[in-house]
């Protein structure tokens, strides 16, 4: 028989047999995930804080479980191993996505009452910054924070700045949504959603830019005409206006989802070049929110360090949704205020039912980030002894890390300005500090892994093999159960490679464990070794365009935006949906730190693909 024939009926075989697989996974992924729990729990069975969680395992009373879980994360410990142990349990069980025949719990219920919460809070703040600005004790404080802000963004946005920054994310906006939320999709929409007062902004920002001043133009059978106004008569057709955002949900904890709001398209069109512009002012006193290293590095500092001139992090509770406005209007310049006050959304959509909002933006807001940063700055920087941003404190968000010294004054300026302390995430003794994605205790690595997944497919089981080895600390403790793990994989599907690639495509591994494993071969002839993994590729949109109306516009539009192209052709694709694919590697000592070098190949070449 043909040999191209036998390879393709192996080929469909083995896709047979990998879609098999991923259907007992499916199934058993709960059945796996307590047999991993118990696992674990065998293992650490010396540790009496851990009983709890034993009992209700055995009892299967995963309510109780959920429960104990959050007390380990609010406790502290004598040493870095006991801290991770406690720690990394409570990550395994508070963020694994229960079902509702498991546990009873409404995440979406328990976000949405922290959203109201969080409303009237900041209507209590409103009214407090109304009576504020008719003088109090509190006005000079005020006044400082006031002066900080306007050395950072001046007196007045830089328009001609702004303007040409602005674009389009990835992200759903109002009449955008599904899969296919790309910049053609957008721009090709025949209605715009916007808000009235962002209407003049987003005019500007259009005809800013050629290629979307050529969608408002008027075609003359082979040029433009630039009438401006045409261009704005056929900018007004294209608008819909609307004075609300939408809220959605996205998954954060077993008890709690996140509440975000999904912008009107052009409000988000603007709001991305005040993102932009606010990330390049911070820049200059040295906030840098491109890196997160910053705070990273000073919070293991911070745990070396326990006195008074040592880091501490602050950490707060619901930070994006208690920017008040008042207190908004009272810090910023009054030009900046109107200008942001103008790009907002100034209600909320929930369940069909619109209500005005007492924030003054939410999460999802494309300035949020940059201005809540901004604000906190502001509290830090007028305190007597803040120093110098990136050697003496940092801010990233709500990412707060100070000298111990001034942590108390920096706390009373946020209680003013009505932000509430996370004290589960607020460390300002011991020997533990936390921020940006980094935990260390006493100097020593003890961020936990975080499995937000069921360990339902191939790739999840990739992403904990690999994931489970972050730290020392990960390894030591994940390493009795990683055989448990790999006898879920059938052996033509444990994919070793010896480089470190996508935590989902394959299982990173060195030495024996990769040479002997049944996916490998050597190829004696080339001096290469040969390994499978599996790809994930975006899956396209074959009709990016709601309307066929100036393509060319469009799709210039989208390559300068930097859409990947093929030609002059960009390639558009869905959001979430991926499609994978079994793949063949190879490389010899060039791609690998452990892997012997072929003779006639220069380390540092590229990896082969076939």
């Amino acid at each position: 028989m043909n040999p191209k024939v036998l390879e393709k009926r192996g080929q469909n075989g083995q896709k047979n047999r990998l879609a098999l697989l991923q259907k007992q996974l499916r199934n058993n992924a709960f059945k796996n995930y307590l047999k991993v729990l118990r696992a674990l729990l065998s293992q650490h069975q010396d540790k009496p804080f851990l009983g709890p969680l034993s009992d209700a395992l055995r009892d299967k009373d995963y309510e109780r479980l959920l429960v104990e879980a959050d007390s380990l994360s609010a406790q502290t410990y004598a040493d870095a191993t006991e801290h991770f142990v406690a720690n990394q349990f409570s990550l395994l069980i508070r963020k694994y996505p229960w079902k509702k025949d498991q546990v009873n719990l409404d995440p979406e219920g328990m976000a949405l009452w922290k959203f109201r919460k969080s409303e009237r809070k900041c209507k209590l703040i409103n009214r407090r910054f109304r009576l504020l600005n008719k003088g109090t004790k509190y006005e000079g404080l005020l006044q400082k924070m006031r002066d900080v802000i306007k050395y950072v963004i001046g007196n007045e946005p830089n328009l001609e700045r702004i303007m040409p920054s602005c674009g389009f994310g990835a992200g759903a906006s109002l009449g955008v949504h599904g899969q296919a939320t790309h910049v053609a999709k957008k721009l090709s929409q025949l209605k715009w959603t916007c808000t009235p007062c962002t209407m003049t902004y987003a005019y500007w920002g259009l005809m800013g830019t050629p290629q979307t001043r050529e969608l408002l133009y008027e075609w003359k059978g082979g040029y433009f005409s630039s009438d401006h106004d045409v261009a704005f008569q056929n900018f007004m057709q294209r608008i819909t206006t609307v004075t609300n955002n939408k809220l959605s949900f996205v998954s954060k904890t077993a008890k709690t989802h996140r509440v975000i709001a999904v912008e009107p398209l052009l409000n988000g069109f603007v709001q991305t070049g005040i993102e932009l512009e606010l990330k390049k002012l911070l820049l200059r006193v040295g906030i840098d929110l491109s890196d997160q290293s910053i705070n990273q590095r000073l919070a293991r500092e911070g745990s070396l360090d326990d006195s008074d001139f040592g880091h501490v992090t602050i950490d707060l509770e619901s930070a994006s949704d208690s920017i008040s406005i008042e207190m908004v209007r009272s810090l910023l310049p009054p030009a900046w205020f109107a200008f942001l006050n103008c790009v907002r959304s100034p209600e909320y959509e929930l369940d069909g039912t619109i209500k005005r909002y007492q924030k003054f933006c939410s999460m999802g807001n494309g300035f949020c980030f940059p201005l809540e940063t901004l604000i906190f700055y502001a509290c830090v920087a007028v305190c007597k002894d803040s120093g110098k941003a990136k050697t003496d404190f940092s801010v990233y968000g709500d990412d707060i890390i100070v000298r111990k010294r001034i942590s108390s004054e920096v706390l009373a300026n946020l209680k003013l300005l009505g932000f509430k302390t996370n004290r589960q995430k607020t460390f300002l003794n011991g020997p533990f500090r936390e921020s940006c994605g980094a935990d260390y205790f006493d100097g020593v690595d003890v961020r936990p892994y975080t499995l937000d997944n069921s360990l339902d497919s191939l790739q999840e089981l990739f992403k904990w093999l690999n994931l489970t080895t972050r730290n020392q600390l990960a390894t030591d403790f994940f390493w009795p159960v990683r055989d448990l793990v790999l006898s879920w994989i059938p052996s033509e599907f444990q994919m070793f490679r010896p480089q470190v690639g996508p935590c989902d495509t394959g299982i990173n591994c060195s030495g024996l464990e990769f040479m002997s494993a049944p996916t490998v071969s050597w190829k004696r002839d080339k001096y290469l070794w040969k390994w499978k993994e599996l790809k994930h590729s975006a899956v396209r949109d074959d009709q990016p365009y709601a309307s066929l109306y100036l393509r060319s516009s469009v799709d210039m539009y989208a390559i300068l935006s930097g859409v990947p192209s093929q030609g002059y052709q960009p390639e558009y694709t869905m959001r979430r949906k991926t499609r994978t694919t079994l793949v063949t590697n190879q490389g010899c000592g060039a791609t690998s730190q452990w892997l012997p070098p072929h003779p006639h190949v220069v380390r540092g070449a590229s990896m082969i693909r076939t």
